[in-house]
């Protein structure tokens, strides 16, 4: 529904006044001429834009036909006022609606008397308000003074927000800096939501907490025994009162002092003593009596609690319900002589949560690692406390996944790792060739296992390559692994002996020989045997090779291949015999490429500087520059 927002022009009608000029009242109708019949019909929409100028004259003698500018306030006899006021200014009253349209003629017997005056003080009032709130700077756009400032406009600013509605001085109860005189003002609102916002203010002075602490209002109290700047005496006296959302809340308070927990210790709601067992402050008598507790969740929580007692975790571990002990079994504060009792239990999750405790002893270790339950037994293995001892019994297993985690255990011992080299499942002896405490002589088993994936493994293990003595005992046997993996791989991972590059540069595979050929650590036997592969792909990685001797450069830097010759311009460890023959390369690419490398000799240099392509003549020209500047700056 359109709405009128707002009168542009205001007259007085007759003999009638309006109120001050400042006034804005909405009525639903425009007035209506003396020749338009009358109707029965639903109201018609409001309209957004300003009236037609031209309007009839309302000569309106009694008093409740009182117009407004050029609109009438009409009411239906028998029909409440519309107070939903979501589409209209705050500042704005709104009367209506109509279910018939009434003209001059009976106006007098279908409407009632309206007073415009009494609807323009309402509207000063809402808007006085809302001027308060703008001024105070506590709408939606501005934020408060401090009240700790000296300037006399943020004192002033203050001042007209606590005189102010009850949205400024809600606000202003919240601010992060409460002086304890505003404090002592706000503590005494009559408003609720005020004195609450007061109450859960963290820099609300002691004394302010102190009078709301005795609010009748239970949500003040509450929020006051839940303020971390309430003092020690008065969460004591929260302690004792009558509302057990007041007393819950000082339950959980970080801070409370050991006079109010004892207290709340011995209250009749369980809720309460369960936050009083869970409390982080609760004491040594406090656990041991609520231990004992009639109520189950209460000593639940004692049996989650991380400062628990021995005398508490006995009578806990011996409770008749079963969640009790299950919650025991899972706190590692425990003492080890009640989680050692526990390992006799029945209850399976009882013994799955202790196999995951970090505080087993190595005893109750050995006694978990005997029981049936396959969950127990992956629960130990992965368990940080537990010894090298529970991975040599539990890698005898039937199950394929304990063994599996056996193999993956580093601080597994040889033993194990050799028994588990030789198991029927390929997962576990993939685990032991990638278990970097495989010890050498269990990697040359492996070697040679049927499978490509735990060869490969054993190339790619880093124990492989931690020492000559290694690498020449377990590559001898991946040097002629039949699977192009296993040969690639080793190079990809650390470098090679010359020896296995020599047996690797005649490999069937092309992809194993361009390993080689971009090995720095290759021979200069197998980079001349490379230097003349049919494909152009070796020749290729053996001219940008910087271990390429300088007689195999220089026969590539005659290659008919023209991607081989750029290759061998662009390698700074190119000889000058290299350089000068593609210097006069009848590509101009690669004369420019020639003209880069900072090796090319003057004399070449100087030519290149002569050169008919422009570009290379640039890049020499370009070299020369920073070659004499160089030996200037050396001279």
């Amino acid at each position: 529904m359109k709405r009128v927002s707002d009168l542009e022009s205001k007259e007085t009608l007759g003999d009638t006044d309006i109120a001050s000029p400042e006034t804005k009242v909405v009525g639903l109708f425009k007035s209506r001429s003396t020749q338009e019949p009358t109707l029965e019909c639903s109201p018609p929409p409001l309209f957004s834009s300003p009236p037609p100028v031209r309007e009839p004259e309302v000569q309106s003698g009694s008093p409740h036909g009182k117009a407004v500018g050029n609109f009438l306030l009409w009411r239906a006899k028998g029909l409440p006022p519309l107070t939903t006021g979501d589409e209209l200014p705050d500042d704005t009253v709104y009367v209506g609606p109509l279910n018939r349209l009434p003209s001059r003629s009976d106006s007098s017997d279908s409407i009632r008397e309206i007073d415009p005056d009494f609807l323009a003080a309402e509207i000063k009032a809402k808007r006085k308000e809302k001027a308060k709130e703008r001024i105070a700077g506590l709408s939606s756009n501005l934020t408060p003074a401090t009240t700790d400032s000296d300037q006399p406009e943020d004192q002033k600013s203050w001042r007209q927000a606590l005189a102010g509605g009850v949205s400024s001085r809600r606000a202003a109860a919240r601010w992060w800096t409460l002086s304890e005189e505003n404090a002592r003002y706000l503590s005494s609102d009559p408003e609720v939501s005020v004195r609450e916002a007061v109450a859960g203010n963290p820099s609300c002075p002691a004394e302010a907490l102190g009078r709301l602490a005795q609010d009748r209002v239970v949500k003040i109290r509450k929020m006051v025994a839940s303020n971390l700047s309430t003092t020690p005496e008065l969460l004591v006296l929260l302690a004792y009162d009558v509302e057990s959302e007041v007393r819950l809340e000082v339950a959980k308070h970080p801070l409370s002092p050991p006079p109010a927990l004892h207290t709340l210790a011995a209250d009749s709601d369980a809720s309460i003593r369960e936050a009083i067992a869970m409390h982080p402050m609760a004491d040594v008598h406090l656990l041991n009596a609520l231990a004992s507790d009639e109520s189950l969740r209460v000593r639940r929580a004692v049996a989650m609690n991380a400062s628990l007692p021995k005398n508490a975790a006995e009578k806990l571990s011996q409770d008749t319900e079963v969640s009790v002990k299950q919650l025991l079994s899972s706190n590692a504060t425990v003492d080890q002589d009640t989680l050692y009792r526990l390992t006799f239990e029945k209850d399976l999750y009882v013994r799955r949560n202790l196999a995951d405790n970090p505080g087993l002893t190595p005893e109750a270790l050995n006694r978990l690692s005997d029981d049936a339950d396959r969950l127990i037994k992956i629960m130990l293995i992965l368990n940080p406390s537990r010894t090298p001892h529970i991975v040599d019994k539990l890698s005898n297993d039937s199950d394929q996944d304990i063994r599996i985690l056996c193999a993956r255990c580093e601080d597994a011992s040889a033993d194990v790792l050799e028994a588990l080299s030789s198991d029927t499942n390929v997962e576990v002896r993939l685990w032991v060739a990638r278990n970097f405490s495989t010890p050498l002589k269990t990697l040359e088993k492996l070697a040679k296992d049927p499978h490509v994936e735990v060869r490969q493994a054993v190339a790619d293990n880093r124990a492989v390559w931690e020492s000559a003595a290694t690498r020449s005992a377990v590559l001898g046997y991946l040097s002629g692994d039949k699977s192009v993996f296993v040969r690639r791989v080793k190079r990809s991972r650390s470098p090679l002996a010359e020896e296995m590059l020599n047996n690797l540069c005649d490999d069937s595979n092309k992809f194993v020989r361009m390993v080689v050929a971009q090995d720095t650590n290759a021979s200069d036997e197998a980079l001349t045997k490379l230097a003349s592969d049919e494909l152009v792909d070796e020749r290729m990685r053996v001219a940008a090779n910087h271990g390429a001797s300088p007689k195999t450069l220089a026969r590539l830097a005659q290659d008919k291949e023209f991607r081989v010759r750029v290759q061998v311009a662009a390698n700074n460890y190119a000889p000058m015999v290299a350089l000068r023959i593609l210097a006069k390369d009848a590509d101009p690419y690669i004369r420019l490429v020639a003209a880069d490398n900072r090796c090319i000799p003057d004399d070449s240099l100087e030519a290149l500087c002569l050169d008919y392509d422009r570009w290379v003549r640039k890049a020499a020209r370009a070299e020369f520059d920073r070659r004499v500047q160089l030996r200037s700056q050396i001279i």
